[in-house]
């Protein structure tokens, strides 16, 4: 009962995706809103503030007047955040740039993560199957990235971030094959996780397999000419 009585008194920061949207998805944002209101929740919407600070999706020169409000739009999306309980995820916020950045915020200030859905109910954002799983590769890339930044700093200098794969021409081995090679390393302990069910080294897991490898084909990405 008690965690019941506490949703009917959230105070929200309703996220979604607004690029690519007819109006900037400002409809969807106003009605969430308005339901969520009536459900007893306090909203604060990127569309309510984007207004109070004279965006307005039905301008012809919206794109120009949204270019330069953005750094004020966006400081007061993050004020908004910090100051709330929870965060509400409208439908399509998986594949926005700028809801990713918000659930990052959210995450990192342990805020709480909904979902609304279609009749502007929350569900807690982790009894997705879907979100959860792109929470964990939210995770999982921030752990590679750390690891990435520390590996780098040792084998490597910063005027080339590439150099000890490309040492393996010394060997006549071009550098993306000698990559792929390492990467088959971790395919077999992979393999070899998959198959029986553990692992003989004990400070190597099998998620640390999988973060190299993750790590592996950012660095061919790299050595393809795309850095």
């Amino acid at each position: 009962r008690g965690r019941r009585i506490r949703q009917l008194s959230m105070k929200l920061y309703l996220a979604g995706p607004m690029r690519g949207y007819p109006r900037y998805n400002f409809d969807a944002f106003d009605s969430a809103s308005d339901a969520l209101r009536k459900a007893g929740h306090e909203v604060a919407s990127p569309a309510d503030m984007d207004r109070e600070q004279g965006f307005n999706p039905d301008d012809k020169d919206c794109e120009a007047k949204l270019a330069k409000l953005m750094p004020s739009l966006l400081s007061a999306d993050c004020h908004a955040i910090c100051h709330a309980e929870a965060v509400a995820f409208l439908p399509g916020w998986e594949a926005s740039a700028g809801c990713a950045v918000e659930l990052r915020l959210a995450m990192l200030l342990n805020k709480g993560l909904f979902v609304v859905g279609d009749d502007h109910q929350l569900q807690p954002l982790q009894k997705s199957p879907r979100a959860r799983l792109l929470l964990r590769h939210f995770q999982l890339t921030e752990d590679c990235r750390k690891i990435m930044a520390a590996k780098n700093h040792d084998y490597t200098s910063d005027g080339d971030p590439l150099a000890n794969f490309r040492a393996s021409t010394v060997l006549d081995v071009d550098p993306a094959i000698g990559l792929l090679l390492r990467c088959l390393d971790k395919f077999k302990r992979l393999q070899t996780f998959a198959s029986v069910g553990k692992l003989a080294v004990k400070n190597e897991s099998q998620v640390d397999a999988v973060m190299d490898v993750i790590n592996y084909m950012v660095l061919l990405d790299g050595l393809m000419g795309n850095d």
